[in-house]
């Protein structure tokens, strides 16, 4: 009963020590944000900051933000926002745009100036571009535009898919050399530490035993300082071998995902 009670208390201090640090972390992180900036951006991206996922873990990890400085960014990010000028090109980038966040008064042009944007954005010389440059559509244009617009759009889409896909596969190839490299390099630690002598020390020490009255002998035998030495160099060196062959298995698994979603995507464009 003890030991599962200790084995709780381990458990519990574990995960209360790792919490811990990931706060400390993300405070320090939060700490080098300019909340006058940031606001903005969220304001720009026609979110409220009650929306925000970076604000929210920062108040989370009990960061000191300067309330004066998000309120200013957010009511400036707002201002730039809600304007024709924002609206146009919002629409011309192929972005939606939150009316709701805007005077209601303004809002028959606002909506007015992002479909002239959208018509820009949906115009079928422009789909080819879009979709070879990684753009990715999400429906934006107006059912009576798609028509002109979506093959082209699909046949650049189809080239930059391709691209990808040969990038990935010369990435995985690149990081195929270097794992045999390092795989190479932890075989001949391997051999050497397997060619390490055996060599040990003995030493001898005296203690007065107190009930007798004499000095008795004790021996410890113990590995030679300068074998101990170079098998805890191998050792280092293959812990950062392992490491580093496992972080580029990692990407090469990520890579291959990736692929793997380029590939599916490519055969729903046919």
């Amino acid at each position: 009963m003890l030991k599962k009670q200790l084995l709780l208390s381990l458990v519990v201090l574990t995960a209360l020590s790792t919490i811990s640090c990931s706060s400390f972390f993300m405070r320090k992180s939060c700490e080098k944000i300019n909340w006058f900036d940031h606001a903005k951006n969220v304001a720009m991206s026609g979110k409220r900051l009650t929306e925000d996922a970076r604000l929210r873990e920062c108040q989370k990890a009990e960061t000191e933000i300067n309330d004066a400085e998000l309120d200013k960014g957010f009511k400036k990010g707002m201002g730039d926002y809600c304007t024709p000028e924002t609206a146009l090109l919002k629409g011309a980038n192929g972005d939606g745009f939150n009316y709701d966040f805007c005077d209601s008064s303004i809002g028959s042009r606002l909506k007015a100036q992002h479909t002239a944007g959208l018509k820009k954005f949906c115009a079928p010389d422009m789909a080819f571009s879009f979709g070879s440059t990684g753009g990715v559509y999400n429906s934006q244009c107006p059912k009576d535009m798609e028509g002109a617009y979506l093959p082209k759009y699909r046949k650049g889409r189809r080239i930059y898919l391709k691209n990808q896909i040969e990038k990935n596969d010369g990435l995985v190839m690149g990081l195929e050399g270097e794992i045999q490299n390092s795989q190479r390099q932890r075989s001949e630690l391997n051999a050497r530490m397997a060619l390490l002598p055996q060599r040990s020390v003995v030493t001898k020490n005296k203690q007065f035993n107190a009930a007798t009255g004499t000095y008795q002998e004790t021996s410890a035998v113990t590995e030679d300082p300068a074998i101990k030495s170079q098998r805890e160099s191998i050792e280092g060196q293959l812990r950062q071998l392992n490491s580093q062959i496992q972080s580029k298995l990692d990407k090469q698994k990520g890579l291959r995902e990736e692929n793997a979603k380029f590939k599916s995507e490519m055969e729903g464009l046919n």
